[in-house]
């Protein structure tokens, strides 16, 4: 999907056209974040880069994200997310002169009794001022995301399901269902790895981001470019979202080659297994695969939580003790004195540790915490695989 901050042009062409014209705005998407029975104000700009002058109508609308990622625009206040039925614009009619550009307001008075995440677009459409019926130039427009969510409010939480691996007419694809479980908008950023039985990475990709509103499901499917070679494989897929929450979820299938033209990929097992991080909820499910004999591990040389004024800081230096680099995560949990999980943050994604190299983390968890006795897990891994874990207790007065 391309960038959710794309412009959103849509061109209707009509009869007798005499020319062309250009025109854009400042802010193709604006995120908001407030309380409820808050007003927000804002503004957008509209610049007319071409050579007539152009009228425009100026108007809110509704948008929901299709199967494919495209956005469709309905009616305001249509949609049960609308926060259409909040917001006023000033004004509603303008002209912009040739390299000219116009200041656009907008008031958003949040309700009372308002949660999560609510969603509209403001568009600017142009039209003919003398209104003539045969001869209209052109007719476009373009228009302003709006995303808001009610601070305190929000729940971030997701699902991972329906991996399937598949080869069919040349092509050899993965695919996933991704559901948003929580009540805001999540960008989410996608990656593919697929690991041989000895725990080594085949095939690795990252995927174009996408988004999903809250209560949706959305299918994915990837191609694999690369040919592998007879053998089990584990398809991993990596989904990060929200600040500090992703999901992994593996499936396990066999590649045959046939006579060395055809590529079979055969699902192992209609189960998939999913690791699931998620500092909303605070849970952790973590299944491990019996066959992958990973023989890398990291050593970790130092581990020092400190706590200052109820915050955590965190000194971490990992050491790679074998002859090749090693990729990683590493992920902080801290539990209270009877395990309940209180916070999950991720120390580091996706890092490199050179061969025989160390590597330095620092990090301030700012996270709220009651006087209490703390345990503070640190869980160093390649994939879904634990390379090193060690333990410390803090204690916040």
């Amino acid at each position: 999907m391309r960038k959710l901050l794309s412009l959103i042009v849509i061109i209707i062409l009509a009869q007798n056209v005499a020319g062309a014209f250009s025109f854009n705005i400042d802010k193709p998407g604006t995120y908001l974040s407030s309380k409820s029975g808050k007003v927000i104000n804002g503004t957008v700009v509209v610049a007319n880069t071409g050579k007539d002058t152009l009228y425009f109508k100026s108007y809110i609308a509704d948008w929901k994200i299709l199967p494919d990622g495209s956005k469709a625009f309905y009616p305001a206040g249509s949609t049960g997310l609308s926060s259409a039925p909040w917001l006023s614009i000033y004004p509603k009619e303008f002209a912009v002169e040739p390299l000219g550009k116009e200041k656009i307001s907008y008031i958003m008075t949040v309700p009372k009794n308002a949660v999560g995440g609510h969603y509209s677009v403001i568009f600017f459409e142009t039209y003919d001022k003398n209104n003539t019926k045969n001869n209209i130039l052109f007719s476009g427009r373009i228009g302003s995301i709006i995303y808001h969510q009610v601070e305190g409010t929000e729940k971030i939480d997701a699902n991972l399901t329906d991996v399937f691996v598949d080869y069919k007419n040349g092509k050899r694809t993965v695919s996933y269902m991704f559901e948003n479980m929580g009540n805001i908008f999540l960008l989410v950023k996608p990656s593919l790895a697929i690991l041989n039985d000895r725990g080594q990475v085949a095939f690795r990709e990252s995927m174009d981001k996408f988004g999903v509103l809250p209560g949706q499901k959305i299918v994915r499917t990837y191609k694999v470019s690369q040919k592998l070679p007879d053998g089990d494989y584990t398809a991993l897929i990596t989904t990060e979202y929200g600040k500090e929450d992703f999901k992994v979820v593996e499936k396990e299938f066999r590649s045959i080659n046939q006579g060395g033209n055809a590529l079979n990929l055969l699902n192992k097992s209609d189960a998939a297994i999913t690791i699931n991080y998620n500092k909303s909820t605070s849970s952790e499910t973590v299944s491990r695969r019996e066959n992958l004999g990973l023989a890398q591990k990291i050593s970790i040389e130092k581990f020092n939580p400190v706590v200052n004024k109820n915050k955590i800081k965190l000194f971490v230096l990992l050491k790679n003790p074998i002859e090749e680099a090693i990729s990683a995560n590493a992920l902080i949990t801290v539990s209270d004195a009877f395990r309940n999980k209180k916070l999950m943050v991720s120390l580091g994604r996706n890092f490199q540790i050179a061969n025989k190299g160390k590597k330095i983390m620092n990090k301030i968890i700012g996270h709220s915490l009651a006087a209490g006795t703390y345990t503070v897990t640190l869980d160093v891994m390649n994939g879904i695989d634990t390379l090193a874990k060690d333990e410390k207790t803090i204690v916040i007065r």
